[in-house]
């Protein structure tokens, strides 16, 4: 939570400073993978992801959002090639990782962009993930019960998944009420996206999870002192904004526009 107030800042102040802040996390990110996965010459990974990210936000910048997935197909090609002689046995790895920071990273400054209701859409989406995370926490250290993915992740439970899941529809209905009162329409919709984008975030924090556990790798950083690295705090931010993005695009608009 100790990035909470910068980041919300940012959100609010728009661009520059929210791309910058995107800028810097998938460069950290891209630094994270390449030790994750245990490779040699991780300056030279670091840099591919870190520069496809900020290549595609670029092109999203200008204008040609169009261009960001094919730049970071474009990368994630250049990690296979490169991977054959730099990364041998960890190529598919180097391309997942380009794919997985660039991608989002331009979906983020996407969604963000947007004149009309950019700044509510991503300040939503970071209060959703945020809340839900919470609440996986603090319900499953309360409650307890059945664990969720034992083997990959032995401290989630079923009662955290469902606290993250009660958590952010609260966030998503409340948002629903300020942005329009007196209709309850964007309350309920807000409110089952919302729940629907809990699971999906809670999804991708498994799946980081799932990758340590291969690599034998705690945490992916030491950017906070007992929480991790940035991998470990945008973990699930990743599968959750590619999942708004896809849906606004495919829907033509915002969340926020739909009623």
């Amino acid at each position: 939570m100790v990035l909470a107030p910068p980041a919300a800042a940012a959100v609010y102040l728009g661009f520059p400073w929210f791309d910058l802040m995107v800028a810097a996390v998938a460069c950290l990110a891209g630094i994270e993978w390449a030790a994750l996965i245990g490779i040699a010459r991780r300056r030279a990974l670091a840099a591919l992801i870190g520069g496809s990210a900020i290549a595609g936000m670029l092109a999203v910048a200008a204008g040609r959002p169009e261009l960001a997935p094919a730049i970071g197909g474009a990368g994630a090609v250049a990690a296979l090639i490169a991977g054959r002689y730099a990364w041998p046995g960890k190529a598919a790895w180097a391309a997942l990782g380009v794919l997985g920071v660039a991608l989002p990273a331009a979906a983020l400054v996407w969604l963000r962009a947007d004149p009309v209701a950019g700044r509510a859409t991503v300040l939503w989406l970071i209060c959703v993930v945020w809340a839900a995370d919470t609440a996986a926490y603090v319900a499953g250290r309360a409650i307890g019960g059945p664990r969720l993915a034992p083997a990959i992740s032995p401290g989630k439970t079923w009662a955290g998944l469902v606290g993250a899941v009660v958590a952010a529809a609260a966030v998503g209905a409340v948002a629903g009420l300020i942005h329009a009162p007196g209709d309850p329409r964007p309350a309920v919709l807000l409110g089952v996206l919302s729940a629907a984008l809990a699971i999906v975030a809670q999804a991708g924090d498994l799946a980081e999870s799932k990758l340590k556990r291969h690599f034998g790798v705690k945490d992916s950083g030491r950017l906070i002192p007992g929480h991790g690295g940035a991998l470990d705090r945008v973990d699930g931010m990743l599968a959750a904004v590619l999942a708004i993005a896809l849906l606004q695009l495919v829907a033509g608009g915002s969340p926020f526009q739909w009623w």
